[in-house]
């Protein structure tokens, strides 16, 4: 097989498949209107022939069949959804036309007349021939004949089923169900079943999403362990698509209706009357034939699958057999490699598909004499789309082309399958139009860490359907209605079906086989086993044939409208299979694609056809050889050539020689004839099957001969079938002695290979080792090199660090004098300008000191305190920190102050302030008990005039109890409230105090000030100011927004923190004021 890089010279051969929506809404349409001015103008011939008549329709035929199957296969394949939309849409359409034309009555008395005109008819080509009298009965089928109400009647029905029939099938190829489960539920399945497998988390659980695409469920029912998870599968899997149900059903009201509008019996009767099969009775007859002879053998088979299944159970995954039909695939597979030797997981390693697509189109270039090229083009409707050309092997001579598409992909055709994507046939010009195919397939896909591997199965599949597409390349006929697989419906699989039998050959399946990784082809061992396990398989797969036969017959010839197919489904299949089945939900029959699909009434056809391939491989291919090159053309001569340009019988016996039967098709399931079971694997026994076959055929001999050589022939079966049993078991003996020697050989060499690698990495890491010793010995000389150098370099760091500190030292002693120099100079400074204020005003207040007491009220209370020796050092000291009571210009140096006036509003800032105005010097020791005034918080007010020369002179204490009002005092003697105080030398009423009782706060308090002999100078150091602010004249200071700017120490004193020159309250919040009361004024 070679490869073009060019598509040449036939590119305009190759379709668009890039067309929109719109594009094909325009093309059906245009289709359409050429088609019908067609049928106008055959309509209004007077005198029809068939030139004028049959041809022009013949050609519309040819133009409408190449665009229908265009549109069919994009309604298949097409990535986007909206064409397929637009293709199923235009199927329709054509259909509903090709209904609405063969039902008109001037046009079928047209071709009735060229039918009728024997002389005419007489002298026309086979082929044409035969076109006249198909569309003779075209019309005959659509009611022409009838009177109109039927008719139209049946016009409906045709275009409804097709509607139905489109609908159902584009449900399926939409509607992909996808079943979550765990890693534990797949457990069986094997590892490259998850190479790029989508993954989900349900209730947190990571599952593997598993979807009802071919490749996805198949492996999982034959393999997985778990019979719960199989059943989840099957169960999602046959109740896909519920909507076809209802569409399924109307379809068989349908067929049956239009049966008998026909006047039918039956949907069956109809359909046969054109096949091989003919009646409903020789279809009955021929499935109830093989379930009596198949379902003997199957009875023994279910037998053994039980015991199987009894000795693989595990205990926890226990379940009844209702169900079995759920487990007959996965333990099929089991008895397949228990008893075979098959494992499908170990084979399918042998047929890569870039491996096996190649080597089987090569079979089919040698066989038909033809030549395949790969061509690399763009016109295709998707990436992993191939497309190639087809030529006569010795000659310059084109055939057509074919496309592959092979792997699954959302929306796309579900099945195996070949579409016939352009019909040939010979245009009006006398040219050929090329006919072109596409097999389309859902086969598993590669993985970035595996290729597209085949099982044996799909091997199989795709050998058949490319018996199909050769079928379309190598006819070649003058009409579209005969291209091809247009043939009848039993026998349209019979060449597809012989040439599955190619894969059972030895020498095709070393041919076609590759293994992935190594190489090599199938060993002979394995194609022992799996030749042997055919009948087996082939027993399973013809059970289900006659199965879907019979159920085809019982939902299609019946007289009643109103069967339910689900229930008819059951029925059929606990019959065929001898089981207790139950379907689980809606049933298979919503997803039986081909009983929906043309092969109505006609699913016996795939057995049926059967017998004439088998007829077909054995007669000819077996004898002769299967690379004989003369069969090979004999076969594409008289079976792919016509198609269906003429009966298909006669194509048969053109090919065998005489007349096909169905002795091959016993033998090779072993019924008539159980030793020819083993006899495809070679020829020396394919020579013996000839022989006794020629035995069985020979009608001269008498009946006791005939008996003796039954005898003999049952005598060499027992011996060939215990010969053979022997021989097998010396085969597994010896090739599990070949397979353990094997392993001990690989692992010899693994181990001598370990070993290999090891001396390798010993010498690479003793070169190493050396290399590492020389830079060791190098760089301990560097090192010891520098640590000289930096020794060196350490004494002379020292050295100047030494000095370093000693200069350090000297600078700091001169900073230190200079330091201490200053500061001497500032606190003389500071002593002599104290000293002259205090000379100053002592001065001056010896004459000027009075008592006054300011805003007292009835809410308020004050107490002075006089300072009579204040001088102006002790005002000049006060500037800075405390506000004088005077006028609102402030005040002047030489006025002197005559008292300290304090008020607060609440007592607990009362005894702070009291506290910190007049007990901050350490020569004085104030201790204030907290006075709690008897009156609402709001209202609470104390004020205090503290005279500055009681500081000088006096120590006194005042006791204030809750009643008490003290407006003035005598200059000695006893306090009202009891507390006794003196004063000397300071002149009458020296301290007034007022206070109003409370009732909600303590009800007795004292406060005691014990003042000790004190100066002006010490009362006005800079340490007895901390708590007053300088403002202007009887402004107030508001309290401190934080109570941490002052802290008491204790009932003796206070100290300072911070640079706030607010003084600090009690728990209350109302307003402070610090005073200055003033006696006169100079002028």
């Amino acid at each position: 097989m070679a490869t073009s890089a060019v598509l040449a010279p036939f590119k305009s051969n190759i379709p668009d498949f890039n067309l929109s929506y719109t594009a094909i809404q325009e093309k059906v349409k245009t289709v359409i209107n050429k088609s019908t001015q067609v049928f106008d103008m055959v309509a209004a011939q007077a005198n029809p022939t068939f030139e004028c008549a049959i041809v022009p329709i013949g050609m519309d035929d040819n133009d409408l069949n190449a665009f229908y199957n265009f549109i069919t296969l994009l309604q298949g394949v097409s990535p986007n959804k909206d064409v397929r939309g637009a293709c199923s849409a235009a199927s329709n359409v054509i259909d509903k036309h090709k209904a609405d034309m063969y039902m008109r009555e001037e046009i079928y008395r047209v071709v009735k007349a060229v039918l009728d005109n024997k002389e005419e008819m007489g002298k026309l080509a086979d082929e044409d021939k035969r076109l006249v009298e198909k569309l003779e009965r075209k019309f005959y089928t659509h009611g022409l004949g009838l009177d109109k109400d039927r008719r139209d009647r049946l016009g409906k029905l045709l275009n409804r089923e097709k509607e139905l029939q489109i609908e159902f099938i584009r449900n399926i190829n939409e509607n992909i169900v996808s079943v979550l489960f765990t890693r534990e539920e797949l457990d069986g399945l094997p590892d490259d079943y998850f190479d790029g497998r989508e993954t989900e988390y349900e209730d947190g659980i990571l599952k593997y999403v598993v979807t009802s695409k071919y490749p996805d469920y198949s492996p999982l029912i034959a393999l997985a362990k778990h019979s719960k998870a199989r059943e989840r599968m099957n169960i999602a899997y046959s109740n896909r698509c519920p909507e076809n149900i209802p569409l399924f059903q109307e379809a068989i009201r349908l067929r049956l209706e239009r049966a008998r509008i026909l006047g039918k019996n039956t949907h069956a009767e109809n359909v046969l009357e054109d096949l091989m099969a003919k009646t409903p009775k020789a279809v009955l007859d021929m499935l109830n034939n093989l379930k009596d002879k198949i379902g003997q053998a199957w009875v023994e088979s279910l037998k053994e699958l039980s015991e199987i299944k009894k000795e693989n159970i595990e205990a926890a995954d226990k379940q009844d057999n209702e169900h079995f039909n759920l487990d007959i695939t996965y333990y099929e597979n089991i008895r397949k490699v228990h008893k075979y030797n098959v494992d499908d997981e170990e084979i399918k390693q042998y047929f890569p598909v870039e491996h096996v697509v190649p080597a089987i189109l090569k079979i089919y270039q040698t066989m038909l004499s033809l030549r395949i090229v790969k061509v690399d083009s763009s016109s295709v409707w998707h990436p992993d789309v191939e497309l190639y050309e087809v030529w006569e092997a010795h000659e310059d001579k084109f055939i057509g082309h074919f496309y592959l598409d092979l792997f699954p992909r959302e929306g796309k055709h579900s099945h195996t399958a070949m579409f016939p994507t352009r019909p040939g046939f010979t245009k009006a010009d006398g040219s050929r139009e090329y006919p072109i195919a596409s097999m389309v397939a859902n086969f598993p896909k590669p993985t970035p860490s595996n290729p597209a591997l085949f099982k044996h199965e799909n091997v199989k599949s795709f050998m058949h359907e490319m018996g199909h597409v050769f079928h379309e390349l190598c006819a070649v006929t003058k009409w579209s209605k005969f291209h091809g697989t247009e043939v009848e419906r039993d026998f349209i699989e019979a060449p597809s079906q012989m040439l599955e039998n190619w894969c059972w050959q030895p020498s095709v399946l070393r041919q076609i086989s590759s293994h992935y990784k190594t190489g090599k082809p199938l060993p002979n061992n394995l194609i022992e086993d799996m030749i042997y396990s055919k009948v087996d398989k082939v027993l399973l797969n013809d059970l289900n044939l006659v199965f879907y036969g019979l159920y085809d017959m019982a939902i299609h010839n019946t007289t009643t409208s109103d069967i339910d197919a689900n229930k008819a489904y059951n029925r059929v299949y606990n019959e065929v299979f001898s089981s207790n089945y139950r379907d689980a939900g809606i049933g298979p029959v919503a997803t039986l694609m081909h009983l929906m699909g043309g092969y109505d009434a006609t699913m016996y056809s795939y057995l049926w056809s059967q017998v004439y391939s088998a007829d077909m491989f054995a007669t000819r291919f077996l004898k002769e050889g299967i690379d004989n090159v003369q069969t090979g053309m004999d076969y594409r001569r008289e079976i792919l050539q016509p198609g269906g340009s003429r009966d298909s019988i006669v194509s048969l016996e053109c090919f065998l020689g005489r007349k096909p039967n169905s002795d091959a098709f016993f033998r090779q399931r072993g019924i008539s004839n159980p030793i020819s079971i083993y006899f495809e694997a070679g020829e020396a026994d394919t020579q013996v099957a000839g022989d006794i076959d020629e035995g069985l055929d020979d009608r001269e001999h008498t009946d006791v001969q005939v008996q003796h050589r039954n005898e003999i022939i049952k005598t060499l079966c027992a011996n060939v079938e215990s010969a053979h049993v022997e021989t097998k078991k010396t085969k597994k003996l010896l090739r599990a002695a070949e397979k353990d020697f094997e392993l001990k050989s690989h692992e010899l060499k693994e181990i001598t290979d370990k070993l290999r690698s090891y001396r390798e990495k010993f010498e690479t890491l003793k070169k190493a080792a050396e290399e590492l010793r020389k830079v060791k010995m190098k760089h301990e000389k560097t090192i010891a090199d520098q640590a000289h150098k930096i020794e060196e370099q350490q004494k002379i760091i020292d050295t100047v660090n030494a000095e370093l500190v000693e200069q350090k030292r000297v600078v700091t002693s001169m900073g230190d004098v200079r330091t201490t120099n200053e500061q001497l100079a500032r606190q003389l400074k500071k002593e002599r300008s104290r000293v002259h204020t205090l000379t100053a005003l002592n001065a001056q207040l010896a004459s000027r000191i009075s008592f006054s007491a300011q805003n007292a009220s009835n809410d308020q209370q004050q107490q002075h305190l006089y300072c009579p020796n204040a001088t102006d050092e002790s005002i000049s000291s006060l500037d800075n920190d405390i506000s004088f009571a005077g006028d609102s210009e402030g005040y002047k140096k030489d006025d002197v102050p005559s008292a300290f006036l304090v008020t607060g509003s609440d007592t607990d800032q009362d005894a702070d302030l009291i506290e910190d105005a007049v007990a901050v010097s350490s020569s004085v020791v104030a201790s204030l008990a907290r006075s709690r005034i008897s009156q609402p918080q709001s209202k609470r007010v104390s004020t205090f005039e503290v005279p500055l020369a009681s500081f000088e002179s006096s120590n006194f204490a005042v006791k204030n109890g809750t009643e008490a009002s003290l407006s003035s005092a005598p200059s000695s003697g006893a306090n009202p409230n009891g507390a006794a105080y003196s004063n000397s030398g300071i002149g009458s009423n020296p301290f007034v105090a007022t206070t109003r009782p409370s009732t909600s706060f303590l009800t007795s308090t004292e406060f005691t000030f014990v003042p000790s002999s004190l100066s002006i100078g010490d009362l006005l150091k800079p340490s007895t100011q901390t708590l007053l602010r300088k403002i202007h004249p009887t402004k107030a200071i508001k309290r401190p927004s934080t109570l941490n700017q002052y802290t008491s120490d204790g009932l003796g004193g206070s100290r300072r923190r911070g640079n706030n020159s607010s003084v600090r309250g009690g728990r209350g919040t109302q307003p402070v004021q610090a005073k200055i009361n003033w006696g006169s004024k100079k002028a």
